[in-house]
């Protein structure tokens, strides 16, 4: 097995290298809601806690338009054993950044793990 090693890739007209039909992720955090800290992120300036359950992570670098998918999804642990708890990323505008998460009564909760992401276009 090779490996490569380089620190930058040209074409042969040394201009940047253009990749095709590949997508990267332009935003993700992982939140604890309980501690209120994000444990890691990328292109995540802060976050507000909103209330029980409701986050609005900002964005460093906003979306070029409305037509980004975002999407959420969570862990909550309970006495060591995880138990069920949804989410939703409500985006009402093209830089709505709030997510919320809640139980399967419908309650909001703040979950141990809470992962949002988002694909699109950057400003």
């Amino acid at each position: 097995m090779s490996t490569l090693h380089t620190n930058t890739v040209e074409t042969s007209s040394s201009g940047p290298v253009v990749l095709t039909k590949q997508e990267a992720l332009k935003f993700w955090v992982n939140y604890d809601g309980p501690g209120n800290a994000v444990r890691d992120s990328l292109n995540q300036s802060s976050v507000t806690d909103d209330g029980t359950g409701l986050f609005d992570f900002v964005y460093t670098t906003n979306f070029a338009d409305t037509n980004y998918c975002k999407q959420a999804m969570v862990t909550q642990v309970s006495g060591g054993t995880s138990s069920a708890a949804g989410c939703s990323a409500r985006k009402a505008s093209a830089q709505e950044t709030k997510t919320y998460f809640e139980n399967n009564a419908n309650t909001f909760l703040d979950v141990d793990y809470s992962y949002a992401a988002a694909n699109g276009d950057l400003a």
